[in-house]
């Protein structure tokens, strides 16, 4: 008997054709057991980071990602009462943490990291000042490979109001507050001319990758790019099959997801004024 669809096998069906298709581009080895290698994803909010790193652990299963949120997620707690609450005001206006406190709590993760069983870091959009990614290049941090998210304003945009939308119907409550991540999306903007030299400075090779494609796609792109395999009749039909898949979670997400969601009645009127909003959103 054939199992019902469900979010579930799709997202299964997904993982497994891509990884098929990895090793298949690839091979199985890709990434040699022994060697420890940084990797730095680095894109605006709204870019693919998150989704992207998602997708490549199903691959690279020894490495770790390294992000921001999750540094502030990890270590704010334990800063005293009246700086957590300075400090998650400035976040809530769309500011950066300040140099100095988020490098002291990524040279602690990343100790932890190394001294465990983790083979790799992906950075997440660290660092995001030239004053960080100086800071970091003088103590000797090395990328195996530097990557910029390619994505337009807008879409970048429509991706935060998407990804609020669903964690209303999924959890009830949204941890995305679009309006402040408009002002990230600016302080990236500001910072991202003079960063890139440094992290190029950094890499032992540096690519540019457009997400714009679905999200196992953009993984896909990523191992293409990343290992200089560019085989046609292989790359396209993997990409034709991976985006099919895509679409179908897309797809019963869209269907299934508002019908399903208990959460429903009582988030009506935020979901509604989200899609109002990205419909009007300029940048």
């Amino acid at each position: 008997m054939q199992k019902p669809l469900t979010l579930t096998t799709l997202q299964e069906t997904r993982k497994q054709a891509l990884r098929g298709a990895v090793h298949t581009l690839v091979g199985e080895h890709y990434l040699p057991e022994l060697a420890f290698r940084d990797f730095e994803i680095f894109g605006g909010p709204g870019s693919g980071k998150s989704t992207l790193v998602n997708n490549l652990l199903l691959y690279c299963t020894s490495h770790k990602k390294l992000e921001g949120s999750g540094l502030v997620s990890k270590y704010l707690p334990a800063l005293p009462p009246a700086q957590a609450q300075e400090l998650q005001d400035r976040l809530a206006q769309g500011h950066l943490v300040d140099d100095t406190l988020i490098l002291s709590w990524y040279w602690t993760e990343v100790d932890e990291l190394r001294n465990g069983s983790c083979k790799g870091i992906y950075h997440l959009g660290l660092p995001r000042t030239p004053k960080q990614a100086t800071t970091m290049k003088d103590r000797g941090v090395q990328f195996t490979h530097c990557v910029f998210l390619e994505v337009s304003p807008q879409q970048a945009v429509s991706r935060m109001y998407e990804r609020a939308i669903h964690d209303l119907l999924v959890q009830g409550t949204c941890r995305v507050d679009v309006e402040s991540s408009l002002q990230r999306i600016r302080e990236y903007d500001r910072h991202c001319a003079r960063i890139r030299p440094i992290l190029e400075s950094m890499s032992v090779a540096a690519h540019s990758l457009a997400t714009s494609t679905t999200p196992s796609v953009s993984a896909f792109n990523y191992f293409a790019l990343t290992c200089g395999k560019t085989t046609p009749f292989h790359v396209a039909s993997a990409r034709n099959e991976l985006e099919a898949i895509d679409n179908s979670i897309a797809q019963y997400q869209q269907e299934r997801l508002r019908s399903e969601s208990k959460h429903w009645p009582a988030v009506k009127s935020q979901v509604e004024a989200l899609e109002q909003k990205l419909k009007h959103t300029v940048i």
